[in-house]
């Protein structure tokens, strides 16, 4: 029993609803919006995935307020995360995000960095989100 509540709890089932990182609470405040999060926890450095349920006008908002630039690449680890929710693959109307200084392959610099996919058709976003010291 303890072992299959360990797998569970390793995949993100179920998902939890939980507080979002201060600028996307921000962003999100006063609207209906859900946000789910999975640490995939760290030493000095931590990373985080956000799902977040919301309307696309939502989803822009928080773009802004994390000042994300459109992307043309995804990161190949992102298809690989962990929480059974987690997008596979790519489909037509998703649209991808990134911090400014967020890597692909490596650690990248000091502070916090977000990488962001937009799926307007099912009003969600996926947020990796790294928090290096």
């Amino acid at each position: 029993m303890a072992l299959a509540l360990g797998y569970a709890w390793m995949k993100g089932f179920p998902a939890i609803p939980s507080s979002p990182h201060p600028r996307i609470a921000k962003a999100i405040g006063g609207t209906d919006a859900r946000t789910y999060v999975y640490s995939r926890g760290g030493f000095i450095d931590w990373e985080y995935l956000w799902r977040i349920d919301a309307e696309p006008t939502v989803i822009e908002e928080v773009i802004q307020a994390l000042e994300l630039r459109k992307s043309v690449t995804i990161p190949a680890q992102f298809w690989k995360m962990p929480p059974y929710y987690w997008p596979r693959s790519l489909s037509p109307e998703m649209k991808a995000f990134r911090s400014l200084n967020f890597s692909d392959d490596t650690r990248g610099a000091d502070g916090a960095h977000f990488f962001l996919l937009h799926d307007p058709e099912k009003k969600r976003a996926y947020v990796w989100f790294r928090d290096n010291f």
